[in-house]
């Protein structure tokens, strides 16, 4: 780990403190559930912007389920 990536980090689990208000963990809390949390944010983001990208260039495709949900396919499995 670089000293980049200690203070990416750092903003980080200061960004979900600011976040959060009054909190307190332990090392493996903090490492499990505060970073975690905010890296499932942005792969959420990330993917979101992948598969979109997929489905507009015909790779996949998407059905809403009956609650909502979208779920994606192979553009095979029709």
């Amino acid at each position: 780990m670089t000293n980049s990536d200690g203070h990416k980090v750092a903003q980080e689990l200061l960004a979900y403190i600011r976040g959060c208000g009054h909190t307190g963990d332990t090392l493996e809390g903090v490492a499990r559930w505060w970073l975690m949390r905010q890296l499932l944010g942005e792969h959420l983001l990330l993917v979101r912007q992948a598969l979109d990208e997929l489905k507009a260039n015909g790779h996949i495709r998407e059905t809403i389920t009956l609650d909502n949900r979208t779920l994606y396919f192979s553009p095979e499995d029709e």
